[in-house]
């Protein structure tokens, strides 16, 4: 059994790395200025503390100056247009959806800190007697009572490329498709981002908690999740499922449906689900996303999720 163990042990990007590459993908719905088409008057402007920084450096002219920086003028004027490219996509995009109130975090009672086993909500033994179709049916009646939970019986083959995908991927973001009322033109449909990442805590138990892309740019590793679910993988390999289970926090800005649709995205894009034609955009995007690339497309994310 393939576990994402290692995987954690071996993120390149720590958290606030990725806060950082989060916050270059501004989603940003404030119009900024349309900067001007010549920079003759910056250029006139400032020609003495030019002047002064070519003799600091030793340069006899501007366009020496300027070549010696050219790669930096690039790279600023390339994260120009790609933030520009943002925020005209996302310019529609509503803030978290009212109501969105933070809950409070209560300290957690000693020996209650720790993740449930299968075991917790299952009678393993008696479980074990069971097919697959009989276990299936016993997870999603154990977990109907609750308004926000989640659950979900996944095939393992599924699961498993899923879990090979984050072990190079463990963190990605996902769109979540919503409607904004215009009063001039209507509804219109728009798109707000997500934050996923990945994490194993011990051989049978992965956890994905899913975040507000606004709120985890905002507070990084304080961030509260708005949705976290457990794959179990104890009957993996006698019965070929894992069970999933999970829930939606209240007031969020997120229900329970907007949560299962971004699970299905989740098994689409890390398990391989849905159009086979578009494996390799989706391979792009994660591995764009994990190295922190500016060539990480959100419109391409968006085509590509519309599509799945």
């Amino acid at each position: 059994m393939l576990t994402l163990q290692s995987s954690v042990r071996s993120i390149q990007f720590s958290r606030k790395a990725i806060v950082t590459f989060c916050r270059h993908a501004s989603i940003d719905t404030r119009e900024l200025p349309t900067p001007p088409t010549t920079t003759q008057p910056v250029y006139k402007r400032y020609m003495d503390q030019l002047k002064r920084r070519m003799r600091m450096l030793g340069f006899a002219s501007f366009e020496q100056l300027r070549d010696a920086h050219k790669p930096n003028i690039d790279d600023l004027r390339r994260r120009e247009r790609l933030d520009s490219q943002h925020r005209q996509l996302f310019r529609d995009t509503p803030a978290l959806p009212p109501p969105f109130t933070l809950p409070a975090v209560p300290p957690i009672p000693p020996g209650e800190g720790k993740i449930k086993t299968l075991s917790a909500f299952l009678d393993l033994e008696k479980v074990r007697s069971l097919g697959a179709a009989e276990i299936e049916s016993i997870w999603c009646l154990r977990h109907v009572g609750s308004k926000n939970s989640l659950c979900a019986a996944i095939p393992s083959a599924t699961f498993q490329k899923m879990a090979n995908t984050a072990r190079a991927h463990p963190r990605f973001v996902l769109p979540l498709p919503v409607v904004i009322d215009d009063q001039d033109s209507g509804p219109r449909n728009a798109a707000s981002m997500h934050f996923v990442e990945w994490a194993s805590h011990s051989p049978t138990i992965v956890t994905v908690i899913i975040t507000h892309l606004d709120e985890f740019k905002a507070k990084g590793e304080y961030a509260i999740p708005h949705t976290v679910v457990t794959h179990h993988s104890d009957l993996q390999q006698e019965k070929g499922l894992v069970l999933l289970e999970g829930s939606v926090t209240d007031n969020c800005g997120v229900s329970v449906n907007d949560a299962r649709w971004l699970l299905t995205m989740l098994q689409k894009f890390y398990g391989g689900v849905g159009v086979s034609t578009l494996t390799h955009h989706r391979e792009r995007l994660l591995q764009d996303f994990s190295k922190g690339s500016m060539e990480f497309d959100i419109q391409e994310l968006l085509e590509v999720a519309e599509t799945l």
